[in-house]
């Protein structure tokens, strides 16, 4: 071990190495609905295993609501409700007097800006 890196953590590490060839192999973007803002990383079977076929690229509000375990997660992916559509659903219940049609315009517009602007440009945390 090198000097000065006494405390670091070997899961972390790991993760820190899997999640740069996850996020390429996922091609910079969600594997739910296609966005490649914000994007993270999501463990299907659990945080200790971090070999990069337990881990998918997903944008925030995807990973948000994904579930984990390896049936639930792959029927969610095929499946499940997109993480800006479940956003959208609390926004709406939370400002009653925004229409869905404004809500899906900024949407759209956070889409669009998206399509402009490459994944080399987007921010990735």
């Amino acid at each position: 071990m090198r000097k000065g890196n006494k405390n670091r953590d070997p899961l972390r590490s790991a993760f820190a190495r899997s999640r740069k060839i996850v996020i390429k192999r996922d091609g910079n973007k969600c594997r739910k609905c296609g966005s490649s803002i914000a994007i993270e990383v999501h463990h299907i079977l659990g945080y200790t295993e971090n070999d990069p076929i337990n881990l998918v690229t997903l944008c925030s509000l995807c990973h948000n609501i994904a579930p984990m375990g390896t049936e639930e997660y792959w029927e969610w992916e095929k499946n499940g409700q997109v993480g800006c559509d479940n956003a959208m659903d609390f926004m709406m219940s939370k400002f009653s007097d925004v229409t869905k049609e404004q809500w899906q315009g900024l949407i759209n517009y956070v889409k669009e800006y998206d399509t402009d602007h490459p994944p080399e440009q987007a921010r990735i945390w």
